[in-house]
């Protein structure tokens, strides 16, 4: 039987929920414990990298709005399977949603 995760675990959702798009910027330190330099700082790098954010999300909304839809025809003579294959990885839900491997490594 598989080790329960430790009391107070989160969940998937939940710890991976400060990487995506639109979450608030984590800090390792207190903004009160930094000096009136290193607050400046913090908020220049903070600024630079909403700038760039922003400029990159322009950019590839761009790129993206260029692709479109390009309708393939296939003729069954033309497609060659190599390779064939399954896998199969076990896992519980244990209490708290959270998927425990059902293996030993």
């Amino acid at each position: 039987m598989p080790e329960a995760p430790p009391a107070g675990a989160t969940s998937w959702e939940e710890q991976w929920r400060p990487y995506l798009p639109g979450s608030p910027i984590l800090r390792a330190s207190h903004p009160e414990s930094l000096s009136a330099k290193q607050k400046e700082a913090v908020e220049h790098l903070e600024h630079d990298w909403q700038r760039d954010y922003q400029r990159l999300a322009e950019t590839w909304k761009r790129v993206g709005d260029l692709l479109g839809e390009l309708p393939l025809t296939v003729k069954k003579g033309d497609v060659k399977v190599t390779a064939c294959g399954i896998a199969w990885v076990p896992f519980w839900i244990i209490p708290g949603g959270v998927p425990v491997p059902a293996y030993r490594t």
